[in-house]
């Protein structure tokens, strides 16, 4: 592709986006009075072509004719626009970017990969015309190593090519040995999950065939291979804005799925022995959708309720809807099986934005299971009684300042649930004025029992609990007698340690 046309298509690119993810430029437009003069057209501004080399990681010798995908975006919360670079004779591609553009090299074929996707421009997080980030006038050599590379075809439910679908693809890396050449050798993340999620992960868009191709790591050094439209750890690509502006995408349509190659015992076998790993033909599945209301303790409906799902890989993931005026909610086709719904329901504002730690209602997370076949299935999600505990919050300290490093106190407890295990819940302290007095003030399920309230010391305040039975902190604070009608005072006192951990990461 010429330079000519790929700045074409990046300038067109600010209008659509082939991520799923993001939000859509806004648009404004007033009418102009009857008399008034046409406005003069600004001019668009020219990319500048920011020139790379991409070079084998070992030896630093130029590759030719090496096709590396790059991601462009403007901004980290603004939609994004892949395109697609030849190397040329020298190893050399060119990226035209307008300003405030970055993009992240994230894919190389035929059998070709790069680490964590090097940065390339910078994003003007101000708006103040200034860029963060890398010298303009540097050439970039871009290491790439030779992996396996990974194919196959997608289609939909009905075997119709589905193009246009962004899949991840994430592999775990057990040695890092061979890549440890020179400053710039990659860093694999950190996993303290022994090899349950990915620590090397990229992106794929089908073409329109629904065929795709990208190159992972090689199988000497790696363990499985992940590919699907989930994030491959505990959330999916999530599509609430492709919701709403595209019904028929098939990641709205469509159930998200995951395969898994060459790991688990349950997991594909394939022959990857020739540098190919050929996942075949993957398919769609129609999916379960799942409907119902939101409501309080006592049957009323409550709007703005966020529910997400979840689930230990993902299949589930991801999926979000928000509960309407009458408390209907709705979410886009999932997968069988049993998953957990979270359900946030803290007050926000008029756009939507969280913006106190009091909540509509008190809830806990519904395990749900969604049955063999497509479909539709029904489920009410009900507020728990709840009762309102009261802390009076004293400040102690010499300089007034925030109730802790999160601003809040965590209130834990369990939930009888039969005969099968107790559910867990936990909510945060609200922070109030009422009568010339401060209070911590928090909605606790009635039916609470094992409450415990968390005043972990951490920089910014030393806290400590009093009623008429209990004087300690900080620690967990036992609160068997949480529904008693009393006086509960937490102190702030000053730091015990300057430097201390904020609370939560605190033992």
């Amino acid at each position: 592709m010429s330079s000519r046309n790929i700045a074409g298509a990046l300038a067109a690119g600010l209008l659509l986006t082939l991520i799923i993810t993001g939000f859509p430029p806004a648009v404004s437009a007033e009418e102009p009075a009857a008399n008034a003069e046409p406005a003069r057209a600004a001019a668009a501004p020219e990319p500048k072509l920011w020139q790379v080399t991409l070079v084998e990681a070992r030896s630093k010798t130029p590759l030719k004719g090496v096709t590396v995908a790059v991601n462009v975006k403007k901004h980290p919360d603004e939609p994004s626009q892949n395109i697609e670079l030849t190397s040329d004779d020298s190893g050399n591609i060119q990226i035209p970017l307008l300003p405030g553009e970055v993009t992240t090299v994230h894919s190389a074929s035929p059998k070709w990969w790069t680490y964590r996707w090097p940065i390339v421009g910078g994003f003007d997080e101000d708006n103040d015309g200034t860029v963060a980030g890398g010298n303009d006038d540097e050439r970039r050599k871009i290491r790439l190593w030779r992996g396996t590379n990974v194919t196959g075809k997608l289609l939909t439910p009905t075997g119709e090519p589905a193009a246009a679908v962004r899949l991840k693809v994430g592999v775990y890396i057990y040695n890092e040995s061979p890549f440890k050449e020179g400053d710039d050798s990659p860093r694999i993340y950190n996993s303290w999950d022994r090899g349950q999620w990915p620590n090397w992960h990229a992106s794929v868009v089908t073409r329109d065939d629904g065929s795709f191709s990208i190159a992972v790591p090689p199988s000497d050094v790696r363990h499985w291979v992940r590919i699907g439209t989930t994030g491959l750890g505990f959330e999916a690509i999530k599509t609430s804005h492709l919701q709403e502006k595209d019904k028929t995408h098939p990641l709205v349509r469509y159930a998200p799925f995951e395969v898994e190659a060459n790991g688990r015992k349950d997991s594909l076998r394939i022959n990857e022995s020739a540098g190919v790993l050929d996942f075949g033909t993957l398919q769609f599945r129609e999916g379960v959708v799942l409907k119902g209301r939101v409501v309080d303790a006592l049957g009323a409906p409550l709007a703005g309720v966020h529910l997400t799902t979840s689930n230990r890989h993902g299949p589930h993931a991801g999926r979000t809807a928000t509960s309407a005026a009458d408390g209907s909610y709705e979410f886009a086709p999932m997968s069988p099986g049993t998953f957990t719904m979270s359900i946030d329901a803290r007050r926000r504002n008029a756009a939507d934005e969280v913006n106190s730690r009091d909540v509509q209602a008190v809830f806990v997370n519904q395990k749900i299971t969604l049955p063999e076949s497509s479909g539709t299935v029904e489920r009410t999600i009900q507020a728990e009684p709840h009762v309102d505990v009261e802390f009076e919050w004293i400040d102690r300290r010499q300089a007034k300042g925030p109730v802790s490093y999160y601003g809040e106190f965590d209130v834990s407890g369990q939930i009888p649930n039969g005969d099968e295990k107790p559910t867990y819940w936990n909510g945060a302290t609200n922070l109030i004025a009422r009568g010339g007095k401060t209070f911590l003030v928090v909605k606790v399920p009635t039916a609470l029992t094992r409450a415990k309230l968390a005043l972990h010391a951490d920089s910014r305040v030393t806290p400590r609990y009093q009623d008429e039975f209990i004087n300690a902190g900080p620690g967990s604070i036992n609160l068997s007698n949480f529904a008693t009608p009393m006086r509960r005072v937490i102190y702030g006192d000053e730091p015990l340690i300057e430097n201390a951990l904020p609370s939560r990461f605190s033992d």
